[in-house]
C-alpha cells in the first residue's frame, strides 16, 4: 500500500533513486510474487508464503538509510 511497485520504471531509470523506498518496493514485489506463485500452483497443492521476520539489527541498515540515520540509531546498528 505504501510502496507500490512501479512496473514502468522498475530500475529507477527515469526517477530519483530513494533507498528506503526501493527497499519497501522490493518487499512489495516479494509479496506479489508469492501471491502469483500460489495462484499458479494451487491446483498442484503447492502454496507460497511471504513472511516478515521482524526487525533484525544488522549493518545492512547503513546502506538503506545512509546519512539519514541518527547517531543514536547508527550506534545500535554498528554493534
Amino acid at each position: 500500500m505504501y510502496s507500490p511497485v512501479v512496473f514502468d520504471d522498475i530500475n529507477y531509470a527515469s526517477r530519483p533513486y530513494v533507498p528506503l523506498e526501493a527497499y519497501g518496493r522490493s518487499k512489495t514485489a516479494i509479496v506479489l510474487f508469492a501471491v502469483e506463485a500460489g495462484r499458479r500452483w494451487a491446483a498442484d497443492g503447492i502454496t507460497a508464503n511471504a513472511v516478515m521476520p521482524g526487525g533484525i539489527r544488522t549493518p545492512l541498515q547503513q546502506h538503506a538509510f545512509g546519512d539519514d540515520v541518527s547517531g543514536e540509531a547508527r550506534t545500535v546498528y554498528d554493534t
